[in-house]
């Protein structure tokens, strides 16, 4: 078995959509959006959320908010996801219903999930030395519990949280804690509840 980490488990997926076909679909994603729109307090937030959604949609191969932001040049975009104050709750109760209007099936069923991601660094929240399925063993890295719905129209996800390992409640980890935000309120719940 090697000894090294192994990162890239499977090659991102090649995009062959030529601009005619992103040309097609944009008024129907404009759209879409403005099904979110009142759930934003403020105007730039909705904003930075399309400038988010189509930077998702662009060339960066790697599609996490810094690539995006370097791609487009745009350093706000880091702020708006990790530091603006805007409530994901709303937005998600959006798309519920819309998965359930579009997708729903009485025969449609729940998926449960864990995945979990390699970090080389230690500051981001959640981030311990853990289980990490992208590697299969023990590693450092943050994980996530997502529930997600597949049925004979489609599949989605539903909801996901991020895990926080049990370290990251003891008094040791209480700067980490208030330097990433997290909720004072919140306490340590097995991977099962975490959804």
């Amino acid at each position: 078995m090697p000894r090294r980490i192994v990162t890239e488990t499977c090659p991102a997926p090649v995009c062959n959509l030529t601009v005619a076909d992103i040309e097609q679909f944009l008024p129907e994603l404009t759209s879409y959006l403005k099904l979110f729109a009142e759930r934003f307090v403020h105007q730039p937030q909705l904003a930075w959320s399309e400038v988010y959604l189509y930077g998702l949609l662009g060339e960066a191969v790697r599609k996490n908010v810094e690539q995006i932001a370097l791609r487009l040049g745009v350093r706000s975009l880091q702020h708006f996801i990790g530091q603006s104050p805007w409530s994901p709750t709303p937005l998600r109760t959006v798309h519920q219903r819309l998965v359930g209007e579009t997708l729903g099936e009485a025969d449609g069923v729940v998926l449960i999930d864990e995945s979990s991601v390699v970090k080389q660094g230690s500051e981001s929240v959640g981030v311990a030395a853990q289980y990490c399925g992208a590697t299969g063993k023990v590693a450092n890295s943050q994980a996530g519990v997502y529930l997600g719905y597949a049925g004979r129209k489609g599949y989605s996800l539903v909801t996901g949280q991020l895990f926080m390992p049990e370290v990251w409640f003891s008094d040791a980890y209480a700067t980490k804690r208030q330097a990433c935000g997290v909720p004072a309120d919140l306490s340590f719940q097995t991977n099962l509840n975490s959804v």
